[in-house]
This record gives C-alpha cells, sequence and structure tokens, in this order.
C-alpha cells in the first residue's frame, strides 16, 4: 500500500517564513496553521520520546501502539531529510496521509497541493474548454443518484484519496441505503489479511487507513448494519510483485466470496485508480481484473478528480474551475440531459462524485459530522489543562481487555476555537477523553456520556 488552503496567510508573517523554509521546504502554513507553530515551540527543547530521526518514512505505530503525533513530530523535525530519501512527490503524498490520521484535515490538504506537476498551456486550454462543455448540465444528490443506480448491480466500486477522509464520509452515507437493497459485503483496500487481524471489530489491527478515525467509523457502522468484511489486501506477496500481480490478487479474494455466495452484493472501497474499469498502459487495475474473473456488471465511482487536495495541477485546477463557474454545497453528480456527465471523457469511471470544498465551524470540517450522526461535543477550557495540546475521545465500550493505544479514536482534534474551546464530533455513547500534551503524555481523562 503507498504511503505515499490554497492561499498562503500572513497574519505572522516572520514566523510562518522561518517554519515554512527550514521545516516544509515548499510548504507554507496557512493561517489555521497556529497549533503546529505553538507545537514546535514547545518540543524545541524536549523531543518526544517516540521520535525515531532514523525513520525515513511516516510512521504512526510504535512499540506501544499508534502515536498520532508521530508523524508530524517527522513532518517538524526531519522534513528535509526524508524528502531527500523518499523524492518530493512520495513525501508530500505520505504526510499528507498520515497528517489527516490527527484530524488535522487543513495541513493534510495543503501537503497534497503542495508539490505539483507542470501544467502547459495546451493543459491550461483543454480545462477552459472541459468547464465550457458542462454548460447546460445539472446536479443532483450524489447519495441518492448512486443508491437509484445501485439497484441494478450486485457490485458496486467508489474510490477515495488516502489524505482525505471526506470521500469515507461519503462512503459512510451509503452504507445504510446499501445494505437496505441487499448488500451484505464491504471490502476495503485496507483491511488485511494477516492471522492477527480484526475481522469483527475496529482496532489498530483492522488495517492502516481505518486507524484514521473516519476510516474506523466507517468500518463501525457497517459491522453494526450486519456487513461482512472482506479482507482482500494481498499481503502474502512476493519481492518484485508488479501493481498488475497485485491488483489481481485481491481481485480473486473478492471473487471467492461470490463464488461461496452466488447472491452476493458487495461494496469496494478502494484508492484511486484501483476501481477504473479500463487497463491504462500495461497497469490492469482491480476493477477490470475483477470483471474479467466474474464477468459481473459493476458500478464505478470516482471521488478523487472532483475533490480538493488533489496532487495534480491539471485536477485541482479544473475541480477550482468547475466550483467557480457551477457552485456546489454537497456531493453530487453532474447530468446532461438526463444522462451521467463523463467529466474527464474518459471510460475509467461510470460516475464522477463532485465534492463541494470543506466548510469548517469550531475549527472542524462539518462533514465530520456523518451527515448529522454526530453531534458537537464542546470540551471547554475549564475542563482542560493549560498544557493540554490534544484532545481523543474514546468508545468506553472498546476498552475492556485493552491498551488505549490499540484502539482509534472516535474524533481528536488540536485545532481550538476562538474561545479556547476543542470540538469534537461524536455519536452519542459513553466516551473516554483523553488530553494529551505536545509530548503525548495523557494528562487528564474525562468519562462523559454524549446523549
Amino acid at each position: 500500500m503507498n504511503f505515499t488552503n490554497d492561499a498562503v496567510y500572513m497574519s505572522n508573517f516572520l514566523t510562518l517564513l522561518v517554519i515554512a523554509l527550514t521545516c516544509f521546504g515548499k510548504f507554507s502554513f496557512s493561517q489555521n496553521s497556529l497549533p503546529l507553530q505553538l507545537l514546535q515551540r514547545q518540543l524545541q527543547n524536549n523531543k518526544p520520546a517516540s521520535y525515531d530521526s532514523t525513520k525515513m518514512y511516516f510512521d504512526g505505530y510504535t512499540k506501544d501502539g499508534l502515536n498520532y503525533l508521530n508523524p508530524v513530530y517527522q513532518l517538524l523535525y526531519n522534513s528535509e531529510k526524508m524528502k531527500a530519501h523518499l523524492g518530493e512527490r512520495r513525501f508530500y503524498d505520505n504526510a499528507s496521509q498520515w497528517i489527516s490520521f490527527t484530524g488535522d484535515y487543513q495541513t493534510s490538504n495543503a501537503l497534497a497541493e503542495t508539490d505539483q506537476d507542470t501544467l502547459t498551456l495546451k493543459s491550461e486550454k483543454q480545462i477552459d474548454g472541459l468547464i465550457n462543455s458542462y454548460k447546460g448540465s445539472k446536479h443532483v444528490d450524489a447519495k441518492q443518484y448512486i443508491l437509484h443506480k445501485a439497484a441494478n448491480y450486485r457490485i458496486i466500486m467508489i474510490n477515495e484519496a488516502h489524505h482525505n477522509p471526506s470521500h469515507r464520509a461519503f462512503t459512510f452515507s451509503l452504507l445504510d441505503g446499501l445494505y437496505k437493497q441487499g448488500y451484505r459485503y464491504f471490502a476495503m483496500e485496507t483491511f488485511n489479511n494477516h492471522p492477527f487481524h480484526t475481522p469483527d471489530k475496529v482496532t489498530m489491527l483492522t488495517g492502516t487507513y481505518t486507524s484514521e478515525p473516519i476510516g474506523g467509523e466507517l468500518v463501525r457502522h457497517a459491522l453494526k448494519l450486519g456487513y461482512k468484511l472482506i479482507s482482500y489486501e494481498d499481503t502474502v506477496s512476493t519481492p518484485g510483485q508488479t501493481p498488475t500481480q497485485r491488483d489481481s490478487a485481491q481481485a480473486n479474494h473478492i471473487y471467492q466470496v461470490l463464488q461461496k455466495d452466488r447472491t452476493a452484493k458487495i461494496l469496494v472501497h478502494a484508492g484511486y485508480g484501483h476501481i477504473t474499469r479500463e487497463k491504462m498502459g500495461d497497469y490492469i487495475p482491480l476493477g477490470k481484473a475483477l470483471h474479467t474473473l466474474s464477468n459481473v456488471p459493476y458500478l464505478s465511482i470516482d471521488q478523487t478528480d472532483y475533490s480538493e487536495g488533489s496532487h495534480y495541477n491539471f485536477q485541482r485546477i479544473a475541480y477550482n474551475s468547475y466550483l467557480k463557474k457551477y457552485p456546489v454545497t454537497s456531493p453530487v453528480i453532474a447530468l446532461k440531459k438526463n444522462t451521467d456527465v463523463n467529466l474527464f471523457d474518459t471510460s475509467l469511471y461510470d460516475l464522477n462524485v463532485i465534492h463541494p470544498k470543506t466548510r469548517y465551524e469550531n475549527e472542524r470540517p462539518v462533514w465530520a459530522s456523518l451527515n448529522g450522526l454526530r453531534k458537537k461535543y464542546v470540551i471547554g477550557k475549564k475542563l482542560i489543562t493549560p498544557n493540554t495540546f490534544y484532545v481523543q475521545a474514546y468508545y468506553q465500550k472498546e476498552m475492556p481487555g485493552n491498551k488505549i493505544e490499540t484502539l482509534i479514536p472516535a474524533d481528536q482534534t488540536y485545532y481550538k476555537t476562538s474561545r479556547g474551546d476543542l470540538v469534537l464530533y461524536l455519536h452519542k455513547d459513553d466516551y473516554l477523553i483523553i488530553c494529551r500534551d505536545a509530548l503525548y503524555n495523557v494528562i487528564k481523562t474525562i468519562k462523559v456520556r454524549v446523549k
């Protein structure tokens, strides 16, 4: 598995410039990155025990379990060496993914957009023509349209950009409707098939991307509804395995489910181009490989092309241009003459979900509410100690017999509101709120019941 906002605000120009040049190379903090400035100041004379300067890759896993600030430490302390070792493209890809796990989606998207490919004048003109060609289109609610189309299929494939948890939030919104239509299997790229994996509950062993809180909530909800998880990752790969061989092995794992259950209806959630319908060069993706094996028609849904935080200039500019001309406030599908609009004029996907720009309230993305199923929970500054940097909410029911660092928080953040509060989005349930300092030490715990 590859581990791989627009404007820079100048409210604190000197501080931002120094940090940007010494730690992030081309990347500059936005005004909302004040927590990282604070963290760097707090760590100047006291490096965290979990930080390992020899690691040339981003990693939140330690011998004690998950440490969600570890990738942030690596970003602050060792960016230039890691960038030289990984290369800029892989560095920013890795960094954006792991920073998203912390709940810092502003910085994650900014990192994703930092290393951009060069866009030619010809490409810029192509974008203008592309956007103009959509004139006369109408937007329909993406969730309802997909559920309508899903009735005619046994396999739905939808993708994500690994650094953008809003894509997992959208897939979350489909689970109930698809279950009512008979979908009973949920396959996700991150589910491994190691002997010690946990296919019936959410822990750090469930998968990498499910260690991100929205990913964890996605799987919890699927299990609660009654979905069976398909561990289709190829975790017994041999050295030198090609991408095609990897995807073919994954396709075979899903195909085995179809062979055992001839009525199976499956939702597959994978990264980027794995779900595409066509061969790309020498690469045969999971989607095409599965269709070749099973001959079962599937619906392929892209979320990555028309969404914020793209790694590619063409997509980023096309997306921004589209929203400028045809604004949207919720995920939509574009139709023209009642036919799906192929946004990039390719046959790779059946549908493209157009996502709006993230709207923030209390320094948190509104989509973290999961369509209103989770309510805003305010942790007032009177409840936290002055040296609290990070807050996390863990389900109390998941704690018996488990070390807290092996569990996945329902939500977490280090962004304080202008009032000094910290806001989480939580379901009705019992939680243990963990307050941590800049070194990731637990400094206070609070039991709460969200009603």
